[in-house]
């Protein structure tokens, strides 16, 4: 599974969170450090296998809870259309 980004979001940054403004539902969301950082990585070129090696590096967290962690907010974004996820 390869998430990426909706190209017409906007994304701030402030005091190292990010704050993501969709204009097409014309919501805003509040990330916090991990969430900001789960963000970043969702490229449409980089698995969420890999995303949550990078979270278990980033955060120093076991894997099975980056891998739950990195799993629910992909799925929260893509629950609230930020994200689009390619393949399996």
């Amino acid at each position: 599974m390869y998430p990426r980004r909706r190209t017409d979001v906007t994304r701030q940054t402030i005091n190292g969170e990010a704050v993501i403004l969709d204009r097409e539902s014309q919501q805003i969301h509040q990330l916090n450090e991990s969430g900001s950082f789960i963000w970043d990585q969702c490229d449409g070129k980089t698995p969420v296998s890999e995303i949550i090696r990078c979270v278990t590096e980033q955060f120093d967290v076991e894997h099975d809870v980056a891998a739950a962690d990195v799993n629910r907010v992909v799925e929260e974004f893509r629950n609230v259309g930020l994200l689009i996820v390619d393949g399996p």
